[in-house]
């Protein structure tokens, strides 16, 4: 990478005065630099290759590697920016923490990745938000759990489907609530094993289209005093082993 394609990387600005200035340079062509000349008083190291460290009457430090850079510490190390902090990475960046790992941010962080993302945890994963959270998806969405799901929710839910939606269940269906309602513009069908609704109050099951309950057991709409209202403008269709009716 070029100092062009980097901006970041400012360009050497050593400079030199007789009779301020002290320089050392060995047969294989290395650099050594003292410059004492009042208010530009600055130091620049030199390798053959290219490598140099450099700094400058301000005390900024320069320092450019051609070549790769090991840093070994063997104990404890503690880096302390009371600035901004900004890391450009041409290739590829690996970050390994053998044991637990922190990150803590005062304000707001923004992550921006150009292709895929991939987030594996060996163990249990805990997200937590104290205000609102969105999510948007341009493309198709999949949440497998190969155990049970659970999800608590204190106020309403609202689901906006604007093609179609289709519950397939292995098992039983439950539905529980003081009032109970599901209402579409097209089809609506429900299809599993036993098909049960209880309700303390009303139930409510519309469609604009054709209406289809399907269920191998039993088919169960019960609230304790409320209506139960049925309506679609095309055909009704309730099937089922058993279904009972004022039992």
């Amino acid at each position: 990478m070029s100092d062009n394609d980097n901006r970041r990387h400012p360009q050497s600005t050593f400079e030199t005065e007789y009779p301020y200035n002290m320089a050392t340079i060995t047969r294989g062509g290395h650099e050594f630099h003292v410059n004492d000349a009042p208010g530009n008083e600055s130091l620049k190291v030199a390798h053959t290759t290219g490598t140099y460290v450099e700094i400058e009457k301000t005390g900024r430090w320069i320092h450019t590697v051609v070549e790769k850079v090991y840093n070994y510490f063997k104990n404890t190390f503690t880096m302390t920016v009371d600035s901004h902090a900004d890391i450009k990475i041409g290739g590829t960046y690996t970050f390994n923490v053998d044991k637990s790992s922190y990150e803590a941010v005062g304000t707001n962080k923004t992550t921006g990745v150009g292709g895929d993302l991939v987030d594996g945890v060996g163990g249990i994963r805990q997200l937590h938000t104290e205000k609102d959270r969105f999510e948007s998806i341009n493309g198709n969405s999949t949440t497998s759990v190969r155990g049970d799901a659970y999800l608590e929710v204190e106020g309403a839910i609202v689901s906006d489907v604007k093609g179609t939606k289709t519950d397939i269940i292995a098992e039983d269906w439950f539905a529980t609530g003081r009032n109970f309602e599901l209402s579409t513009q097209n089809d609506l069908t429900v299809q599993c094993e036993n098909f049960n609704v209880k309700a303390r109050q009303n139930v409510n099951i519309e469609a604009g289209q054709d209406l289809s309950i399907t269920a191998s057991g039993s088919i169960t709409i019960q609230t304790s005093g409320g209506p139960v209202t049925i309506d679609a403008s095309g055909v009704v269709y309730i099937n089922g082993t058993q279904i009972r009716l004022n039992d």
